[in-house]
C-alpha cells in the first residue's frame, strides 16, 4: 500500500483539461458526459475515447434533442462548429462535431511535450417522426487523436 502510494507520487499522472474546449452547446455535451476520477493514459495506443461516457452523452443528446424539429437541429450544429448530411436511413439526418481538448500533468514535475492532446468525432445519427421531429437518436464516438510519434 505505501509502495504504491510513493509511486503515485513521483510519477506523471494526467488528467483531461477540457478548459481548451469553447463555451457552446456541444463542447457542453463532451464536458458533463465524461467519467470524472477515471485518469487519461497518455502512453496507451490507440484506444476508445478514454473518459466520454457513450451512454451518458446519449442521455444528454435526448434532453436536448428530442421532439425538436430538424431546422433546429442542423443550426445547432452548425451554428456550433458542426456539420450535418442526409443520412443512409429515410427520414434521417447523420450530425457529427470534432473537439480536442487537452491533457494536464497532476503529478511528478515531467516533460509532457510529448503527451498527445485527446480529439473525439462525435455522430449523432437522429431519426424524424412525419412532423420532421426528432423521435429518437443514437450516438457514436470516434477516437481521432493525432498521436505525436517519440523521437529517442
Amino acid at each position: 500500500m505505501l509502495i504504491s502510494t510513493l509511486a503515485g507520487c513521483y510519477m506523471p499522472a494526467a488528467r483531461d483539461d477540457f478548459s481548451v474546449l469553447d463555451n457552446d452547446v456541444l463542447s457542453d455535451l463532451l464536458r458533463h458526459s465524461h467519467e470524472s476520477g477515471r485518469p487519461a493514459d497518455p502512453s496507451s495506443g490507440p484506444r476508445r475515447v478514454v473518459g466520454i461516457n457513450q451512454a451518458t452523452l446519449e442521455l444528454l443528446g435526448n434532453d436536448l434533442f428530442l421532439d425538436q424539429e430538424q431546422s433546429r437541429v442542423e443550426s445547432t450544429f452548425t451554428g456550433n462548429h458542426g456539420e450535418c448530411i442526409p443520412a443512409l436511413i429515410p427520414d434521417s439526418i447523420l450530425c457529427s462535431f470534432v473537439r480536442k481538448w487537452r491533457l494536464k500533468n497532476i503529478g511528478a514535475r515531467f516533460d509532457t511535450s510529448n503527451w498527445s492532446d485527446p480529439a473525439v468525432k462525435v455522430d449523432f445519427t437522429f431519426t424524424f417522426d412525419e412532423h420532421g421531429r426528432v423521435q429518437a437518436l443514437s450516438v457514436n464516438t470516434i477516437d481521432v487523436t493525432v498521436y505525436k510519434v517519440i523521437k529517442g
